[in-house]
């Protein structure tokens, strides 16, 4: 069961998320507060153990990037969900960069987040439908070669459209760690360092399509 904090200035939205989280028992929230520093503060008093932040990108105080770049630094250990409200591709070129695990528009549906959360608990990424979509309508058309080879365009496609690396080794008949390999041989060709990274450069560089 994954510890999961909330950090989101609207109670109802915190309330509602919750129930949407803890109705299967699977996981369990710890924590709800309605400040970025509220919840910095927790957590550096209490130390607790924390699995999963998801934090509103716009709070009373401080931006909710800002608060993932404290947990990247401080406590690199907490996986980083921003849920945002706004459809802007530059908010999610700066979560990238402080560190999140996952980015999700609130007007995603509530499944989206629960992918998210199963998603980074494995240590994959997640970038809902929605944030895709906004990536690939600034992405460059020119044609571009980075000697990807067919296998390992096949594995980007899948991983970019959610897939975890257990459904894409069952569904091209591979071992979890070819993937890994591949993976790792995508993110050197697309000079890239994260996962959720190689994500977004794969739908800016026209790899991949989402319509």
């Amino acid at each position: 069961m994954a510890s999961i904090v909330l950090i989101d200035d609207h109670v109802i939205i915190m309330d509602a998320l919750q129930y949407l989280i803890e109705v299967e028992g699977k996981h369990k929230i710890i924590g709800k507060f309605k400040t970025g520093n509220e919840f910095i503060d927790w957590i550096k008093k209490t130390l607790h153990q924390v699995d999963i932040a998801i934090i509103d990108i716009k709070l009373p105080d401080i931006l909710g990037i800002e608060v993932a770049n404290f947990l990247n630094y401080k406590f690199p250990e907490i996986k980083k969900i921003l849920l945002s409200q706004f459809s802007n591709s530059e908010f999610v070129y700066a979560g990238l960069k402080v560190g999140v695990s996952a980015y999700v528009l609130k007007s995603s549906g509530g499944n989206e987040l629960l992918k998210a959360i199963d998603s980074v608990l494995v240590n994959e990424t997640y970038l809902s439908q929605d944030v895709a979509k906004l990536i690939n309508e600034k992405k460059d058309k020119e044609e571009i070669n980075f000697n990807l080879t067919e296998r390992e365009r096949e594995i980007l496609e899948l991983f970019v459209y959610g897939f975890s690396n257990k459904e894409i080794s069952q569904k091209l008949y591979i071992e979890s760690t070819t993937i890994d390999f591949h993976k790792k041989n995508l993110r050197q060709k697309l000079n890239v360092n994260k996962s959720i990274e190689l994500v977004v450069k794969a739908i800016e560089l026209g790899f991949v399509n989402i319509n």
